[in-house]
C-alpha cells in the first residue's frame, strides 16, 4: 500500500520551510492561509483488495490529526462494491502558528517574527533582506539590537575615520563586529548612499576600508642581503606598505620568496634584497612602483598554485623572472616530491614558454598526479 501519511506530509512541509518559503511570505506580508496539504489516498482497487488496511490508514490519519489538533478535509466516495465511504484528502492549516507547531518550528518562528518586527520598525528598507535571508535573521536574533546600534551609528557618522575598537557602543567590541561583518555589510550596502561606500574595496577582509574605518596598516617585511646597504644597523625590517612605497634604496636585485625560513636563510647578495611573499596577496606591494626599475626575481613552490601566484605577480610587475621553478630543479629533487591536495587548472597567460610547459605537466598530471615540490626542500649551496 502506498497511502499518504502524517509523517510524509510533515517532511514535505519541512522541505518548504527549510527553503524559506513560509518565512519569506511573512516578511513580504503575503497571506497563504488557509493552507491545504493533500493526502495521497487509496486507489479504487486498493479499497477493494484490502479494505481493512484502508480503514486502519484512515484511523491513523484521524488519530494523528486529533493529537496535533489539525483540521481534516474529508471526501465522500460512492464505491460500486463498498458503497459510500468517507476518506481524508487534505489537512488544513489556518495560520502560521499552527503550521509551525506541527513542524516543531515554533521557536524559529518566534525568533524570526521578533527580529522582523525590530528590524522592520527601525529600517524598513531591510525587510526585503529578511525575506531573502530569513534563517540568517534567526541566527542573529539574540544580537539584533547590538547590530542595529552599529548600523545606526554608522548612518550618523558617514566618514568615521576611527578604528573599530574605538567604537563605543554598549555590548559591542571589535570581536563582535568581526564576527558579524557579513550581515553588517549587507545591511550597510542597502542603507548607505553610494558616496558613503568605497566600492573599490570588496569582501569581508576589506570591511574597514569599504565603510570608512581605519584599518590595521598593511606591512612589508624585507631583508637587505648586502651588508653595505643596511638601513642603520638593521637588515631585517617590517614597515608600513605606504612607507615601503616611498623608499629609495640602492639595491639592484630583489628576490620575492614565499617561504619565510627560506627568506631568512637566503645568502648574501651584493646589491640584493629579499621581500617576504604572501601567496596571492600583493596589495602590500602595488604602490611600490620603484620595484619596476629593479631586477626582480620570484621563487615559489613548484606546483600549480606556485605558477598561478607567479602569473598574478607578473600582472603587476611584468619584468619579474622566476628561478628554481624549472623542470630540472623538480627532477633533481624527486626524494622530496609531495602531493598538492587542491591544484588549480586555470589558464595562465603571463608565464614564459618554459614555465607554461612545466605548469601544463603539473595541471594535467603528466609526470604524476598532484605533484608538487615545496620551496623549503630546495637546499642552498654550503
Amino acid at each position: 500500500m502506498s497511502f499518504g501519511s502524517i509523517k510524509q506530509i510533515k517532511l514535505q512541509l519541512l522541505r518548504q520551510w527549510e527553503k524559506g518559503r513560509f518565512l519569506k511570505a511573512i516578511a513580504l506580508d503575503e497571506n497563504f492561509f488557509p493552507l491545504g496539504a493533500a493526502i495521497k489516498g487509496p486507489t479504487a482497487a486498493e479499497m477493494v483488495n484490502d479494505f481493512d488496511a484502508v480503514r486502519a490508514w484512515i484511523k491513523d490519519i484521524q488519530t494523528g490529526c486529533e493529537k496535533s489538533r489539525l483540521q481534516l478535509v474529508w471526501k465522500e466516495i460512492n464505491h460500486r462494491q463498498l458503497g459510500r465511504n468517507s476518506i481524508p484528502v487534505k489537512i488544513i492549516f489556518y495560520d502560521i502558528v499552527e503550521l509551525a507547531g506541527f513542524l516543531g518550528k515554533k521557536t524559529e518562528l518566534k525568533a524570526f517574527e521578533n527580529g522582523l518586527t525590530l528590524l522592520g520598525n527601525t529600517f524598513s528598507d531591510l525587510v526585503a533582506w529578511t525575506a531573502q535571508y530569513p534563517f540568517e535573521l534567526i541566527k542573529k536574533s539574540l544580537d539584533i539590537e547590538r547590530l542595529i546600534s552599529i548600523v545606526k551609528w554608522r548612518l550618523k557618522n558617514p566618514y568615521p575615520g576611527i578604528y573599530l575598537r574605538q567604537l563605543s557602543l554598549p555590548g559591542v567590541d571589535t570581536k563582535f563586529i568581526e564576527a558579524h561583518r557579513k550581515v553588517i555589510s549587507q545591511w550597510l550596502d542597502i542603507l548607505l548612499s553610494k558616496d558613503q561606500i568605497c566600492e573599490q574595496f570588496t569582501g569581508i577582509g576589506k570591511f574597514e576600508q569599504r565603510y570608512g574605518f581605519l584599518s590595521r596598516p598593511v606591512t612589508v617585511r624585507f631583508r637587505i642581503l648586502d651588508p653595505d646597504l643596511k638601513i642603520g644597523n638593521f637588515s631585517d625590517l617590517t614597515v608600513r606598505a605606504d612607507e615601503f612605497a616611498a623608499l629609495s634604496l640602492s639595491v639592484k636585485r630583489i628576490f620575492i620568496i614565499e617561504n619565510d625560513i627560506t627568506a631568512l636563510a637566503f645568502p648574501q647578495v651584493k646589491d640584493g634584497m629579499v621581500i617576504f611573499g604572501r601567496g596571492y596577496n600583493f596589495d602590500h606591494l602595488i604602490q611600490a612602483s620603484w620595484l619596476n626599475k629593479k631586477d626582480l626575481w620570484y621563487w615559489g613552490d613548484i606546483d600549480t598554485h606556485g605558477f598561478a601566484i607567479l602569473n598574478q605577480f607578473r600582472i603587476i610587475f611584468p619584468s619579474v623572472h622566476s628561478f628554481l621553478m624549472d623542470r630540472e630543479t623538480l627532477m633533481n629533487h624527486q626524494i622530496h616530491w609531495g602531493f598538492e591536495k587542491t591544484p588549480t587548472a586555470a589558464d595562465l597567460s603571463k608565464l614564459t614558454r618554459e614555465e607554461a610547459s612545466l605548469y601544463n605537466e603539473l595541471r594535467y598530471n603528466t609526470i604524476r598526479d598532484g605533484l608538487r615540490l615545496e620551496q623549503e626542500f630546495i637546499a642552498f649551496p654550503t
